[in-house]
């Protein structure tokens, strides 16, 4: 889209929320700032705003900032409950670690003892290499 933009080859960019764009300010404004240059109009169908005056452009950089504390919100949140999750010993999906197999309920991993006596090796090897 972005090259498109450069080229000029669209006029309006319409999306149904300002977050559907971007829940980064940094980014909604770089944006925002490439749709100015080459004359592309931004068009939100459910939030209306105007960004002629200063306040319309102060409102849409809170609407923009609520987004980008959303997301934030949203990754704390779930960082806390793998984490939690992985406390309590459950798995969480994807390639099980060398050294590890999935326990046989599923719900969590277990140290595999032959590929954990290799990582300790390899570990051991490591520590011992000089500086």
């Amino acid at each position: 889209m972005l090259e498109d933009a450069k080229k000029s080859e669209f006029d309006v960019v319409v999306c149904t929320r300002i977050d559907r764009l971007s829940r980064s300010i940094k980014d909604f404004l770089e944006l925002n700032e490439i749709f100015e240059r080459h004359n592309i109009k931004f068009v939100c169908t459910t939030q209306d705003f105007n960004t002629t005056t200063a306040a319309g452009r102060m409102f849409l950089k809170i609407l923009v900032s609520f987004g980008e504390y959303e997301r934030e919100l949203i990754s704390e949140r779930t960082i806390a409950k793998m984490r939690a999750q992985a406390e309590k010993g459950f798995w969480h999906g994807g390639a099980v670690n060398f050294g590890f197999d999935k326990n046989k309920l599923g719900k969590g991993i277990v140290v595999n003892g032959e590929e954990a006596e290799v990582v300790k090796l390899i570990f051991d090897e490591y520590v011992g290499l000089p500086e």
